[in-house]
């Protein structure tokens, strides 16, 4: 017994009949997808998504010198004649979560939360999958620590290439 199919024409579809992808990228006009950036406007999205994790960085090392005030159970009034020392203790708190927090989601999720908000990543996903890719993490991190923080992307912007990536050999791509 043969199963005989009507054909089906552009008129008679109906929204019902696509997929649910293809019915959400239609009604909110998506119909290109991503679009693959490079150049200084990739450089752009990674210096706005480190000002994302940035924020988040600086929450959360805040509230880690909060704790280890209040485990102290000392006042912050009594740190403000020695502000050197609580400088030094934010700085070495923002620096050490900022290493944790940089590696860590980028080695587990693929990317930080700035990242993904900018549709940026490191590496291609194939890489992801490979064992050297959590220590091509970090060196890309030293990297950039070595380096400082601020100069590199604002030279990788001046030059329009990732030196981070270009150094590393794990360079920025944008989904």
């Amino acid at each position: 017994m043969d199963i005989v199919r009507e054909p089906v024409t552009k008129e008679s579809r109906t929204i019902e009949d696509r997929s649910v992808n293809q019915r959400i990228y239609q009604e909110l006009g998506f119909m290109s997808g991503s679009h693959k950036r490079k150049g200084r406007r990739l450089i752009e999205f990674q210096i706005l998504s480190a000002l994302v994790d940035s924020l988040l960085i600086l929450a959360i090392s805040l509230f880690v010198c909060f704790l280890y005030l209040i485990s102290l159970k000392t006042d912050l009034a009594q740190f403000l004649p020695h502000k050197i020392y609580f400088v030094e203790l934010f700085g070495v708190i923002f620096l050490w979560i900022q290493f944790c927090y940089l590696v860590v989601l980028r080695t587990f999720s693929g990317a930080t939360f700035g990242e993904k908000v900018f549709d940026v990543r490191l590496g291609i996903f194939q890489e992801r999958y490979l064992l050297s890719y959590p220590f091509r993490v970090i060196y890309r991190t030293f990297i950039i620590y070595l380096f400082g923080i601020v100069t590199l992307p604002i030279l990788s912007w001046f030059f329009k290439r990732d030196l981070a990536g270009e150094i590393s050999g794990l360079k920025i791509t944008s989904n």
